[in-house]
């Protein structure tokens, strides 16, 4: 990992190109996310506690419905949160290491045209590193307890 880059970054994504690869040596190296955040919905995540495996996309979606799981890097947390869950009172961000995924992880355009990475299967939930339980307090989510951010 380069000095300037941040903790959660170990290479830069390539949009529609799987963030992790296999292999070594300047010709196959490529920047990839280390750890990327899910939403989590209170339901699929009771099943996934059972299971094993999480199931959701996202807002009461699953990845049946949708094709995969929502996901997002730590600098678009935020964003996430302000766009989808401001009618929200709390939310269940997981924290999710790239390393332990066993199914693709896709960096795609998302609607806003910027890119998102997007888990093709079963989030399995020996990958969920954190699970954090945020409340809003002051009208807003204190996300620095999820991403590491300083104050």
């Amino acid at each position: 990992m380069g000095p300037d880059l941040p903790p959660f970054v170990r290479t830069a994504p390539t949009p529609g190109r799987p963030l992790r690869h296999r292999g070594s040596g300047p010709r196959r190296a490529q920047w990839r996310i280390a750890s990327v955040f899910h939403i989590a919905d209170p339901g699929f995540l009771a099943e996934a506690l059972a299971s094993g495996s999480y199931r959701g996309s996202s807002a009461g979606l699953s990845l049946d419905d949708v094709g995969f799981v929502h996901c997002a890097r730590p600098d678009q947390l935020a964003g996430v949160v302000e766009r989808y869950y401001r009618d929200a009172d709390e939310i269940v961000v997981l924290v999710v290491d790239t390393d332990r995924l066993g199914v693709p992880l896709r960096e795609e355009p998302g609607e806003s045209g910027a890119s998102f990475p997007h888990l093709y299967g079963p989030l399995p939930m020996s990958a969920v590193v954190r699970t954090v339980k945020l409340r809003r307090t002051g009208g807003a989510f204190d996300l620095r307890t999820v991403t590491g951010a300083p104050s």
